[in-house]
Protein backbone atom coordinates (compact mmCIF):
# COMPACT_ATOMS: atom_id res chain seq x y z
CA UNK A 1 0.00 0.00 0.00
CA UNK A 2 2.53 2.75 1.19
CA UNK A 3 4.47 1.42 -2.15
CA UNK A 4 2.01 2.24 -4.47
CA UNK A 5 1.41 5.64 -2.64
CA UNK A 6 5.09 6.52 -3.25
CA UNK A 7 4.62 5.45 -6.75
CA UNK A 8 1.73 7.50 -7.41
CA UNK A 9 2.75 10.57 -5.72
CA UNK A 10 6.30 10.37 -7.80
CA UNK A 11 4.06 9.73 -11.34
CA UNK A 12 2.29 12.97 -10.48
CA UNK A 13 5.97 14.67 -9.37
CA UNK A 14 5.55 14.83 -5.56
CA UNK A 15 7.31 13.52 -2.61
CA UNK A 16 5.37 12.11 0.62
CA UNK A 17 7.28 14.96 2.16
CA UNK A 18 5.61 17.61 -0.11
CA UNK A 19 2.29 15.70 0.39
CA UNK A 20 2.20 14.86 3.96
CA UNK A 21 5.21 17.09 5.79
CA UNK A 22 6.32 16.33 9.08
CA UNK A 23 3.20 15.20 10.37
CA UNK A 24 3.16 12.00 12.69
CA UNK A 25 1.92 9.22 10.85
CA UNK A 26 -1.19 8.98 13.80
CA UNK A 27 -2.40 12.58 12.36
CA UNK A 28 -2.09 11.68 8.99
CA UNK A 29 -4.56 8.66 9.76
CA UNK A 30 -7.31 10.62 11.11
CA UNK A 31 -8.30 10.92 15.12
CA UNK A 32 -9.67 8.04 16.60
CA UNK A 33 -13.10 7.75 18.34
CA UNK A 34 -13.50 7.38 22.25
CA UNK A 35 -14.70 4.01 22.77
CA UNK A 36 -18.94 3.66 23.26
CA UNK A 37 -20.18 3.10 26.65
CA UNK A 38 -21.79 -0.04 27.81
CA UNK A 39 -25.55 1.07 28.54
CA UNK A 40 -25.90 -0.32 31.77
CA UNK A 41 -28.17 -2.90 33.07
CA UNK A 42 -31.90 -2.64 34.16
CA UNK A 43 -33.99 -4.76 35.85
CA UNK A 44 -36.96 -6.63 34.22
CA UNK A 45 -40.28 -4.86 34.32
CA UNK A 46 -42.31 -7.75 32.03
CA UNK A 47 -42.00 -11.51 31.52
CA UNK A 48 -44.15 -14.18 29.97
CA UNK A 49 -45.85 -16.29 31.75
CA UNK A 50 -45.71 -18.93 29.24
CA UNK A 51 -42.14 -19.19 29.42
CA UNK A 52 -40.22 -17.63 32.14
CA UNK A 53 -36.89 -16.85 30.27
CA UNK A 54 -38.52 -14.31 28.17
CA UNK A 55 -38.21 -10.50 30.28
CA UNK A 56 -38.11 -7.15 28.87
CA UNK A 57 -36.75 -4.41 30.85
CA UNK A 58 -39.00 -1.53 29.25
CA UNK A 59 -36.12 -0.15 27.12
CA UNK A 60 -35.44 -0.36 23.30
CA UNK A 61 -37.96 -2.09 20.98
CA UNK A 62 -40.40 -4.18 22.50
CA UNK A 63 -39.74 -7.86 22.33
CA UNK A 64 -41.62 -10.39 19.58
CA UNK A 65 -43.01 -12.24 22.30
CA UNK A 66 -44.54 -9.20 23.96
CA UNK A 67 -45.46 -7.65 20.71
CA UNK A 68 -47.24 -11.16 19.17
CA UNK A 69 -49.60 -11.17 22.39
CA UNK A 70 -50.58 -7.14 22.18
CA UNK A 71 -51.21 -7.76 18.72
CA UNK A 72 -53.59 -10.17 19.95
CA UNK A 73 -55.55 -7.96 21.99
CA UNK A 74 -53.56 -8.12 25.38
CA UNK A 75 -52.16 -5.39 27.48
CA UNK A 76 -48.53 -4.68 28.36
CA UNK A 77 -49.64 -4.12 31.67
CA UNK A 78 -50.93 -7.73 32.02
CA UNK A 79 -47.25 -9.04 31.46
CA UNK A 80 -45.76 -6.66 34.58
CA UNK A 81 -43.81 -8.64 37.18
CA UNK A 82 -46.06 -8.40 40.24
CA UNK A 83 -44.40 -5.93 42.90
CA UNK A 84 -41.30 -5.02 41.13
CA UNK A 85 -42.72 -3.07 38.00
CA UNK A 86 -44.86 0.17 37.39
CA UNK A 87 -45.80 0.82 33.55
CA UNK A 88 -43.26 2.29 31.18
CA UNK A 89 -44.50 5.71 30.66
CA UNK A 90 -45.55 6.34 27.05
CA UNK A 91 -44.01 8.96 24.71
CA UNK A 92 -46.86 11.12 24.69
CA UNK A 93 -47.81 10.60 28.32
CA UNK A 94 -47.30 13.67 30.17
CA UNK A 95 -45.05 12.20 33.07
CA UNK A 96 -42.61 13.57 33.72
CA UNK A 97 -43.39 17.06 30.77
CA UNK A 98 -42.50 20.01 31.51
CA UNK A 99 -45.81 22.06 31.14
CA UNK A 100 -46.26 26.16 30.32
CA UNK A 101 -49.48 27.38 32.52
CA UNK A 102 -50.47 30.37 31.20
CA UNK A 103 -51.26 33.25 34.53
CA UNK A 104 -53.47 35.60 33.80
Amino acid sequence: MRRTVIALAAQHGYTIDELYGDRPVAEIAGKRRAPRRKASKVAAKYRDPDNKRNTWSGRGRMPRWLAQKTKHGRSVADFLIPGLAKPTARKNSPIGRRTLIKQR
